[in-house]
C-alpha cells in the first residue's frame, strides 16, 4: 500500500468543486492511507482566511490547490499567500491542481516557488506520493 509520511499531520485542498474536494481526499485516505488532518475550502479567499485564523501548529504541511475557481482563484491565492507566508514559521508547500493542462498554466506556475508542483485532475495517487517525496517542480 502507498502511504504518505507520517511527518504529514496536516493537509489543505482549496477546489470550488465539491466532488474533486471529496475525490482528493478519498484518495488521500483510502488510497494512500493518510491519517491526518483534512480542511477544505471551496475557493481561494477562504483558504486564505483559514490561514491567517489557524494557529502555526495546525498550519498545513502543503496544499491541494485547484487553478480554476470563482471568488478567487489558484493564481490570486498564491499572490495573497506569498504576503502573508513570511507570518508563519514553517513551510507551506503548494500543489497545484487543474482540469486543463494549459501551457500558459504551467508557465504561471513557474513563477512561483511556493508551487512545488502540479498535477491532473482527477489527481493521481503515484504522482502525488512522487511530487510529495520529492517536493519539487515538474519539468
Amino acid at each position: 500500500m502507498i502511504t504518505i509520511d507520517n511527518n504529514i499531520s496536516n493537509i489543505l485542498i482549496i477546489d470550488d468543486d465539491e466532488f474533486s474536494r471529496m475525490y482528493n481526499e478519498f484518495t488521500l485516505r483510502d488510497t494512500m492511507n493518510y491519517k491526518g488532518f483534512v480542511k477544505m475550502c471551496s475557493n481561494g479567499q477562504l483558504g486564505i482566511d483559514y490561514l491567517i485564523n489557524t494557529i502555526e501548529q495546525d498550519l498545513p504541511d502543503f496544499i491541494l490547490l485547484d487553478i480554476n475557481m470563482p471568488i478567487m482563484n489558484g493564481f490570486e491565492f498564491i499572490e495573497e499567500f506569498q504576503k502573508i507566508k513570511n507570518s508563519f514559521t514553517k513551510e507551506i508547500s503548494i500543489f497545484m491542481l487543474t482540469s486543463s493542462v494549459s501551457q500558459r498554466d504551467k508557465s504561471t506556475i513557474n513563477q512561483y516557488p511556493e508551487v512545488k508542483g502540479f498535477l491532473s485532475k482527477p489527481i493521481d495517487h503515484i504522482a502525488l506520493l512522487n511530487l510529495i517525496e520529492n517536493n519539487s517542480k515538474f519539468e
